[in-house]
């Protein structure tokens, strides 16, 4: 049932042939690699980009042995006494690397790929497009996309969080390539004391963003980070906005 109203009829069939499609588990699947590796990375978020008509896709990945950081806190011993286990501590666990995907709907390919700049105890927490203000437009109005992400250093350090707000710009694709004439970029990193969960657009482009047990009202300052303007302490970690009416 389209929105117009109109019923559309597809022979699936056709629709397997064409797009090389798998039947499983009563559904007709289509397999996309994230990486050139083909490593077993697991999607955990994905939104979409009407402007580039593109996805933007988080995985995860448990690679190599867990390292504990070194920060300003007291540093955690491996001492093996200390511990019932038989190894030290940073064999006990992997590290979880996350990463984030550009989607071409046309061809099925990453066009672009970010890893560097989320951190090896950084977790992609939630991903969603937001109308932001900006001076690229006339209208001073433009949509991004926002990454909100929580990092936990270990089970003594204070959980803290990172917004990320990316611009999908168009490039010069390579040759024989024309699927890759857009690449992600990074418009600006925002930290706050607490991990982010959710986002939400409010009129005037404002956003309102759950961070740990607080609603924060924020704007978007000069096209780089996220600047406070209200908050309210609900007194619960919210997983999930919704904005009904704004006055």
């Amino acid at each position: 049932l389209m929105d117009n109203g109109n019923v559309s009829i597809i022979d699936l069939q056709k629709m397997r042939r064409k797009f090389n499609l798998n039947w499983q588990n009563g559904w007709y699947l289509k397999r996309i690699p994230l990486d050139e590796n083909n490593t077993a990375r697991i999607p955990t978020h994905v939104t979409f980009h009407a402007p580039s008509k593109t996805y933007l896709v988080a995985s995860t990945e448990i690679s190599s042995d867990f390292t504990l950081p070194q920060d300003e806190y007291a540093p955690i011993s491996d001492n093996q006494s200390a511990s019932p286990y038989s190894g030290p501590v940073s064999k006990l666990f992997g590290a979880i690397s996350n990463a984030l995907h550009l989607i071409n709907p046309i061809s099925w390919t990453c066009v672009d790929s970010i890893s560097e700049s989320i951190l090896p105890y950084e977790g992609v927490t939630c991903i969603r497009c937001l109308e932001l203000e900006t001076r690229q437009t006339a209208s001073g109005f433009s949509p991004f996309l926002t990454v909100g992400t929580a990092y936990q250093k270990g089970e003594d350090r204070p959980i803290r969080g990172r917004s990320f707000v990316f611009d999908v710009a168009e490039v010069v694709p390579e040759p024989g390539k024309p699927e890759t004439n857009r690449k992600l970029r990074l418009k600006g990193i925002t930290e706050f004391k607490g991990p982010v969960m959710a986002f939400t657009p409010l009129l005037q482009g404002n956003v309102a963003i759950s961070v740990g047990a607080k609603v924060i009202v924020n704007t978007f300052e000069e096209d780089e980070k996220f600047a406070g303007v209200a908050f309210s302490d609900v007194g619960t970690c919210t997983l999930a906005l919704a904005s009904i009416k704004s006055l």
